[in-house]
């Protein structure tokens, strides 16, 4: 897989989970309880996640941390390259970045 399809791939993942995102909050805010819909939301996520990462080559679990920690990009943060450069990580492009960094 080229460098622009992974990153085409990672664009279209973190849209879709946006947007799932968006349809958890609002069965919850719905229901005001974690109930079996939105347990199964989040197992869906978390398996688009892993077949995600491994389409594209993460072996370190950067999508999932990007997808929990990162919030998505909504709450960036910073990753420390092989190299010893530090970077922000808030876009699909600087999350490739990261774990393209250790191939």
């Amino acid at each position: 897989m080229t460098r622009k399809e992974k990153l085409r791939l990672l664009k279209e993942w973190r849209a879709r989970l946006l947007l799932n995102g968006k349809a958890v909050d609002a069965v919850y805010d719905l229901l005001k309880l974690e109930c079996p819909p939105i347990e199964a939301l989040y197992a869906t996520e978390q398996s688009y996640t892993r077949m995600v990462a491994a389409a594209v080559g993460d072996k370190h679990d950067c999508l999932n941390w990007y997808y929990t920690e990162c919030e998505l990009g909504r709450k960036p943060m910073r990753a420390l390259l092989i190299d010893g450069t530090e970077i922000l990580v808030k876009t699909p492009a600087q999350l490739l970045r990261v774990f393209e960094d250790d191939q």
